[in-house]
């Protein structure tokens, strides 16, 4: 996968423990997926609610994320972890 796994610098603070782990972990898994433009990879709830300043009204349930996430994937052919900085169960992700 690149530098999502081999290359990709990671950042965890004093307050890494299981659930900052479990953070990175499904923050790669989600990257995996959505460069395989697979979201069965993609760690998402069924009960998502998903907003973004590129759509104006929230997303409500996997079910709509889906085809919002098909359009999201045809405007990138892949995406590149820069940094990860993880903080128990928040983190911050650079993308190049």
């Amino acid at each position: 996968m690149g530098r999502l796994e081999e290359e990709a610098e990671v950042i965890t603070t004093s307050l890494e423990d299981d659930r900052g782990a479990q953070t990175r972990s499904a923050l790669e898994a989600y990257f995996r997926g959505f460069n395989a433009k697979d979201l069965s990879l993609m760690p998402i709830d069924e009960d998502v609610y998903f907003k973004a300043p590129v759509n104006p009204e929230p997303v409500l349930g996997l079910e709509s994320l889906g085809p919002f996430l098909e359009q999201v994937f045809s405007k990138f052919d892949r995406i590149v972890v820069q940094r990860t900085i993880v903080e128990g169960e928040f983190a911050s992700v650079m993308l190049d």
